[in-house]
């Protein structure tokens, strides 16, 4: 559970975070894209009122009177000229003035007391109570006309011009829109966590009912049906145990039936050792005769003994390892040759039918020729007349066919014949076979089998290296 509650917290606790970050990054990019604009913007609008003051300052002397700035909707923009003495000439105390008078004097008041707006090329942000303006300073000499300094006529002395913008409105604009996203941010949250929160509940029951059938398919119970769960790959984990569980049952019934079929096996040859032992020592047959069917079922069970050895041995190795390339039909010929004289004595031809230059394959040799062995010896069991070895090489693969004129295998027969301690008529143990199509299939090649009329046949495929 332990395992299981990490996971569900996850599940809750990331897409959670995820979500909320997002809605903070979009909040503070978009803070940090309009503050931006609201900056430029501000100081556009500052910097072409001051220039125009500075133009209408050269207008007294080209007698030409400057175009005032088109503005902006966004933010206004106003100036206050101080005199030498610091005392505002403007806005006047008109009555139509007094307001901008007042904020003048207020905004004055904070300028000259900071100092900071008096030394900068760039407008300063300050803020009275609620509201936020942007300054910026400049000191012009010439004489005041009631609006702004000119370089005209009159007793000149240095007036400081300041130049504000009011952005309290499109601040204001922004706290609200702040005030929104923020609420947005909180309501779409929660209902994320909320939505989050019931699916992985859901997953977490899924989880439960997977847990539950994995342990009844552990307790090797009997499942008839794969459990079928809301999500794809709960259900998709719930039927590869199922398969998984199938197969190690057959596994296990295989294996049964190996230790069965190879204990019979042993006993039938001990079996016989014992009676003639006994016979022998009660003096019931001839000495000669009880050693030689002794010996002849010694050699059977060793050779029975060592082709199991030989079987395990492949099942634990894996894949074949320590490979190496070899010349195959140097390989058949040495095979053949070993059981010539056991067909010789048969009346059995054994032809072969190869290409001029070598036949060259990938793998371990005795393994690969304790295969080619098995199926010879099969061919010459059952092989009436004549045994035909044939090599092609095709367009990938070296093909490999022994070919017998023996009994036909029966189609119910036939799929069988691979498998271990499956004895067709007349065979010895059940496993030559088998450990040639385990050799094969362990070197990534394959064997296969037809019966006709005609002739059986014996199928090798190797890829060519």
């Amino acid at each position: 559970m332990k395992c299981a509650g990490k996971l569900r917290n996850r599940l809750l606790l990331t897409p959670s975070f995820v979500i909320i970050s997002c809605f903070a990054v979009i909040l503070l990019v978009f803070n940090l894209a309009v503050q931006n604009y609201i900056d430029s913007t501000t100081a556009n609008q500052v910097n072409e009122e001051l220039q125009y003051h500075k133009s209408y300052h050269q207008s007294a002397e080209d007698k030409k009177s400057p175009k005032r700035p088109r503005g902006s909707n966004i933010v206004s923009v106003n100036h206050i000229i101080l005199d030498a003495s610091q005392s505002i000439v403007y806005p006047t105390q008109q009555r139509h003035q007094q307001g901008r008078r007042a904020l003048g004097e207020d905004i004055a008041a904070q300028v000259l007391a900071g100092g900071t707006a008096l030394n900068t090329d760039q407008p300063v942000k300050i803020k009275l109570e609620d509201a936020a303006y942007y300054v910026k300073t400049e000191q012009i000499r010439g004489s005041f006309d009631g609006y702004s300094v000119t370089d005209g006529s009159g007793q000149p002395q240095t007036y400081t011009l300041l130049i504000y913008a009011d952005i309290s409105p499109i601040q204001s604009f922004m706290d609200q829109v702040n005030h929104i996203l923020i609420l947005l941010m909180i309501v779409f949250s929660v209902i994320s966590i909320v939505i989050i929160f019931g699916l992985v509940r859901n997953i977490d029951h899924s989880l439960e009912r997977l847990k539950l059938y994995l342990r009844r398919v552990g307790k090797r119970e009997r499942v008839e049906e794969v459990e079928t769960l809301p999500y794809q790959e709960f259900n998709d984990v719930a039927k590869t145990m199922q398969e998984m569980s199938v197969m190690i049952e057959k596994a296990e019934q295989s294996q049964t039936y190996f230790f069965q079929n190879a204990s019979h096996e042993l006993r039938t040859p001990l079996m016989s050792i014992q009676g003639y032992a006994e016979a022998l020592q009660q003096n019931i047959l001839e000495k000669e005769e009880a050693l030689g069917i002794i010996l002849k079922e010694s050699d059977k069970m060793s050779t029975l003994v060592d082709e199991i050895l030989f079987l395990s041995r492949m099942d634990s190795e894996g894949e074949a390892a320590h490979s190496k390339v070899f010349d195959l039909k140097e390989l058949i010929y040495e095979c053949a040759w070993r059981i010539q004289a056991e067909a010789d004595k048969r009346d059995i031809i054994i032809d072969m039918d190869f290409p001029a230059g070598a036949v060259l394959v990938s793998g371990i040799e005795q393994q690969i020729e304790r295969a080619i062995n098995n199926v010879l010896s099969n061919a010459l069991r059952y092989a009436k007349s004549r045994i035909s070895i044939v090599c092609r090489t095709e367009e990938k693969e070296h093909v490999i066919s022994i070919i017998n004129d023996g009994k036909t295998i029966s189609a119910e027969r036939l799929p069988h014949i691979f498998e271990r301690f499956y004895k067709g008529e007349d065979g010895n143990f059940g496993i030559g076979l088998s450990i040639a199509y385990e050799v094969m299939r362990k070197h990534q090649s394959s064997i296969a089998v037809y019966s006709n009329e005609q002739n059986t046949g014996f199928v090798f495929h190797f890829p060519i290296v």
